[in-house]
């Protein structure tokens, strides 16, 4: 993992880049330093448009689930309706 000291980037920050990228193991594991460190922006996962590579991934179902997000919900966001 990059030295978040140096480059000020949080582990949720390296989550998204590797996951805009297409690097779904890369992007999950750096979900899973996130959520050992009780990243509070974890509950908005499933509302964030860069975490939709993720979403067929078990590994991301599985951090879903122990992060308590419900599995389905509804948003406001035009053109998301349904973030399931």
């Amino acid at each position: 993992m990059p030295d978040g000291g140096s480059l000020g980037k949080r582990p949720i920050h390296w989550a998204r880049i590797h996951a805009r990228l297409g690097e779904i193991g890369e992007a999950t594991r750096y979900l899973e330093h996130a959520y050992v460190q009780r990243e509070c922006v974890l509950v908005l996962l499933k509302a964030q448009e860069w975490s939709d590579p993720l979403r067929a991934d078990a590994r991301f179902a599985d951090l879903v689930r122990r992060v308590g997000i419900p599995r389905s919900i509804r948003s406001d966001v035009p053109g998301r309706p349904e973030l399931a």
